[in-house]
């Protein structure tokens, strides 16, 4: 189960990066970290109040991408977010199976 934490928050942290970026449904805007720094204004602590949002918004794609959500609220916006969300979608799914085999060898014990 911590596994499948772990890559949720990896992957939460690496949506918002230059060249992923994410898409809230007008496909005109894309938010990386980099914009987040260039748009929040000047003083440090309003960049990070931004920046800790902009974290939030990309935990929820991440936990969209990994339950399988259709049209999810945020989502990668360039082929290489693409390729990480299909990247994604592997992992927990592997790391949740896993965890179920996990929870029902414990209980046959």
């Amino acid at each position: 189960m911590i596994w499948l934490l772990g890559v949720i928050v990896l992957f939460a942290a690496l949506y918002p990066l230059p060249y992923v970026g994410l898409e809230h449904g007008a496909p005109h805007y894309t938010e990386t970290y980099a914009s987040v720094w260039t748009w929040a204004g000047s003083s440090v602590g309003h960049r990070m109040f931004h920046e800790v949002g902009l974290f939030l918004k990309s935990a929820l794609a991440a936990l969209d991408t990994a339950t399988f959500q259709k049209s999810p609220e945020y989502s990668p916006a360039y082929p290489w977010g693409r390729s990480l969300a299909i990247a994604e979608t592997l992992l927990t799914s592997t790391l949740f199976a896993l965890f179920l085999l996990a929870i029902r060898r414990q209980f046959r014990r």
